[in-house]
Parts: structure tokens; C-alpha cells; sequence
């Protein structure tokens, strides 16, 4: 009994005395998708803003927010290979779970009169494109995404964190802003002729 109980005192000490376990911690990083172009109200104006945490292990900030990365990029990319369909894809929406997951996604501005809704990054692009600037001929726009943040937040390249990642989606992508005007995306169209 003394033997056991002596045993049992040596394990309840060893357990006092272990490391602790990793404790998970969180790191986020920030996003948006613009649209670029001289035709484009001050040059620039962005079009969506979101944010990605990453879980990692204790000590590890880095890797937590390379993990926030590859969530904003999945993201990023989804909603430009599927632009036409005009909705947000699973990979933009809040999940819970896993090494990394979205935030929020912030819709900059409002526009009720969207043919396809106001959460369609299509529509969103071709209004900054022809509506401000009341164009109705064929215009290019640059859709450009940027992401950014702490070491991490533009993944890893060579073994070293990076904190910048921006690309282009599409350099020079083509908008027939008098059919776009025609389908209503600009509001009615106002005739100067009786």
C-alpha cells in the first residue's frame, strides 16, 4: 500500500512539473479585390474587403497566418472563377473548423439597382467602370486583389514570410458599358430627345 501510494505521490509531482501542452492561438490577415483604370473614379476603387484568421500552435504567428492566406486566396479566387454566377461562394463564407477560416466580407458600398444583386463582384465591376463616368462604349479595367498583413499574410516564398501579396485577376478585362447601361445596371437611362 505504502509502495503504491508512493508510486502514485512520484506521478502526481511528474505531472506538476510536465510542459504544457501547445496551446492554439489565432492570426488574421486582410484582403480586398479593386478594379483600377483611368476610367475609374480617382483611378481605383475597391470593390470588396475581407478578413481570414489562421490557427497555428503557440509560437508559431507565422504559420498562422500563412494559413490565413490560403484562406483569402481560396476565397479571392473563387470569386473571380465564378463571377458569373453572381453569389458568393462557399469558400468566402464564415466556416468553423480547420487550420484557417473567413471572418467577414465587407461589400464596400451599396447598390440596390444591380441587375444580378449587390453582392455580384461582375455587376460591382462594370458599375465603377461605366456608371460614374457616364460611359457608353467599350472600356478595360484592371481587377486587381491585394492582400496584406504581418509576416505570413502573403504566405512563404524561399523560407521567408512574406507580408504583401497582390496580383492581377485580370489586366485588362473588357466591359461593353452601353449594353451594360441598356440592362438598367446604371439606373434608367435618361433620353435628351423627345
Amino acid at each position: 500500500m505504502k509502495r503504491r501510494f508512493s508510486a502514485l505521490a512520484v506521478a502526481g509531482v511528474a505531472l506538476l512539473f510536465a510542459a504544457p501542452a501547445a496551446a492554439t492561438i489565432s492570426r488574421g490577415c486582410s484582403a480586398s479585390i479593386a478594379v483600377m483604370g483611368s476610367n475609374i473614379y480617382n483611378n481605383l476603387q475597391r470593390l470588396i474587403e475581407m478578413d481570414a484568421s489562421g490557427t497555428c500552435s503557440n509560437g508559431r504567428p507565422n504559420q498562422c497566418r500563412v494559413n490565413a492566406h490560403g484562406a483569402l486566396r481560396a476565397c479571392i479566387g473563387a470569386l473571380w472563377n465564378e463571377r458569373r454566377s453572381h453569389a458568393i461562394p462557399a469558400a468566402c463564407l464564415a466556416s468553423v473548423g480547420g487550420s484557417s477560416r473567413m471572418n467577414w466580407t465587407r461589400w464596400v458600398g451599396i447598390y440596390p439597382h444591380l441587375p444580378h444583386g449587390q453582392n455580384s463582384l461582375l455587376d460591382r465591376v462594370r458599375v465603377e467602370a461605366c456608371c460614374p463616368t457616364d460611359r457608353f462604349d467599350v472600356v478595360h479595367v484592371l481587377v486587381r486583389y491585394g492582400i496584406d498583413g504581418d509576416n505570413g499574410c502573403a504566405g512563404q516564398v524561399d523560407g521567408r514570410f512574406r507580408t504583401v501579396d497582390q496580383g492581377d485577376l485580370d489586366a485588362s478585362f473588357r466591359i461593353d458599358c452601353g449594353a451594360q447601361r441598356a440592362r438598367g445596371l446604371c439606373g434608367p437611362i435618361r433620353r435628351t430627345n423627345p
